[in-house]
Order: C-alpha cells, then structure tokens, then sequence
C-alpha cells in the first residue's frame, strides 16, 4: 500500500484526530478553515479517508465470514433475536489497525522537509510574565503561561481573540506564529510570521524570519524558506542555508 500524497506526521496526526472527531471545537474550526485553503492538505484527507474506509470494510467483510461460519457449524442453528453490532468496539479496533498501517508507510518514507524542520528548530522560550490585574495585558500574560507550559492551543485561542482587536501587533502575531507552528499548522503560522517578517523595527523580526524559513521548509517552499534566512541573523542561518542548497 503506497500513499500518492507525501504525508508528514504532523500532518497524520492531525487528520487522525480529525478523522476520529478527537479535535477540540476551536482545533477543529482552524483545521476545516486549513483544508478549504490548502488543496494539498485535503488530498491528504482524502487518501487517508479512503484508507480508513477500505480498513473498515476489510474488517466488516471478516466479521461477516466469521458469522456464516459459526451458522455452518450448526445446521440447526435459528436467528431469534437480531443483535445490535458494535461500532464503538468496531471503530476502536480498525483505528488501531489504520494507525498501524500508517505507521508503516510513515517509517518506510521519511519526509525530507520533516527532518530538515526537526533539525533546526527550538520552541521559543516565550516572555518572562508578571501576571497583570486585568484587562489586555493578563490575557496576553495567561496565555503566555499556556505557551510555555505546552498547552498551545490554548495559547492561540487567547491570543486570536486578542489580535481581532490589534491586528497589527508584532508581538501578538510573533507568538500566534510560533504557536501554530506547535500545533503543526505551519501555513496558518506563515501568515503570522510574514508580517513580523516586514518590520525592521520589531524586537522579534530576526526571529520571525528564521521561523518563516522553518515554516516554509514545512511547505516545501524552499525559495520563499531562502528569502527568510537572508533576512535573519540567527547564528545557524549559514548553516540552514549551506542545507537547503544541497537539495
């Protein structure tokens, strides 16, 4: 079994949890909104989909078999009560055979792009909070805290709501960036990271830039990645460089 579309484990991830219905509210509207703007990612879902679909099918096939089975062992044997089949157990056991499948495609093609990303990137270590009173300032601060305890999706749900008043704020859409690009949404995480990309003037701009070039490598974008490291002084920007030259 070969998947035409090459599917990164984020990117897996993610569609599981879509698939399953395991996403949060928020999550799941960010993902939807995702899939209407990326042609590619939904070719992802649709392969996958079409995976799950054949793995339930297989298994319905075999529970079936199974039934007529057991019917031939006694000639006698009459149906007196219809019996209600369990999806619930049903869909537990083809997901752990879809995720085993993937798993295997996974292993066996390793995405180029992943490992470059994985290589080179760090979670930014946030601010430093104080914990303001109120208003503006304790809602960024809280999702500061959520930031840097890994709870990222919450951090973006704090900070969303923030940026519909200021969208213009560097900081707000620095951090927005970084935080998609936890969550493994890294075309969201572009358009956040590009504007703080075009302000020389802010503090978070040589940061932005390398995290734009990380994020379009993601996006197999590696012109666009290329143009963001010239513009960075991260210290491994040479390095980054002297890599993607090499694909």
């Amino acid at each position: 079994m070969n998947l035409k579309q090459d599917i990164s484990q984020a990117d897996f991830e993610r569609i599981e949890k879509y698939l399953f219905d395991k996403m949060g509210e928020n999550e799941k509207l960010f993902f939807e909104k995702e899939l209407k703007e990326t042609p590619a990612l939904n070719a992802k879902l649709d392969e996958l989909k079409l995976i799950f679909e054949g793995i339930e099918k297989a298994e319905f096939k075999e529970k079936l078999n199974q039934f007529h089975r057991e019917m031939g062992k006694d000639s006698n044997l009459r149906i007196v009560k219809t019996t209600s089949f369990n999806w619930k157990s049903f869909a537990v056991a083809a997901s752990i055979i879809f995720i085993a499948v993937i798993s295997v495609i996974l292993y066996n093609r390793p995405n180029a792009n992943e490992r470059l990303f994985a290589a080179y990137y760090k979670t930014d270590p946030g601010l430093v909070t104080a914990m303001s009173s109120k208003g503006m300032d304790y809602e960024f601060e809280r999702g500061m805290v959520d930031f840097k305890s890994g709870e990222f999706q919450s951090a973006v749900n704090r900070w969303e709501a923030l940026l519909a008043g200021n969208p213009n704020s560097d900081t707000l859409n620095y951090f927005l960036g970084t935080a998609y690009l936890e969550l493994g949404y890294s075309a969201q995480a572009i358009q956040n990271l590009h504007k703080v990309s075009e302000n020389s003037q802010s503090k978070f701009v040589d940061d932005a830039n390398w995290y734009l070039a990380l994020a379009y490598i993601l996006e197999d974008k590696k012109d666009e990645a290329r143009q963001a490291l010239i513009r960075t002084n991260h210290p491994l920007k040479a390095e980054l460089l002297n890599q993607l030259d090499e694909k």
